[in-house]
């Protein structure tokens, strides 16, 4: 089992987390409310980050005060996006599940493993520098999702 955990190490003021926010897509000019597929924690503040979002399958997608209703990482109308933790171990490479993101530009990375989730924590901390939020994600390494 891969133990993976994300710290964000900022002071960021914590809103609650879910997935029925509206999703922008700016190249359609469409706002939707439908919830992504994978579960998420939000970790929000005033700026200049106001959002990282943290996937349970260690996707992420991060917004910056000027991005407006766009985010960091393509497509920048999904929560999560195509960022994330990649582990190349051998002939193996393991990734999050792109596929049941709101969209993804993933399809060149061949064959992978997706993570699988296990547990995520709430976000913990105080946001201070002694005390920063985190979130713990835990997945295991299991599928195997063919090309193409």
């Amino acid at each position: 089992m891969a133990l993976l955990a994300a710290s964000i190490s900022a002071t960021w003021c914590l809103l609650a987390a879910s997935n029925s926010q509206p999703i922008v897509d700016p190249a359609k000019g469409t706002t939707t409310h439908t919830p992504a597929v994978t579960p998420f924690m939000d970790i929000a503040s005033a700026g200049p980050l106001n959002h990282v979002w943290i996937g349970n399958e260690l996707s992420c997608q991060a917004q910056h005060v000027t991005d407006g209703t766009t985010h960091e990482f393509y497509p920048p109308g999904t929560i999560p996006g195509d960022c994330g933790t990649f582990i190349a171990m051998g002939a193996t490479l393991y990734a999050p599940d792109f596929a049941n993101h709101g969209g993804t530009a993933t399809g060149q990375l061949g064959t992978y493993t997706v993570f699988t989730p296990v547990s995520q924590t709430p976000v913990t901390g105080t946001g201070t520098p002694g005390d920063p939020f985190r979130v713990v994600t835990i997945c295991d390494r299991r599928r195997v999702l063919p090309k193409g």
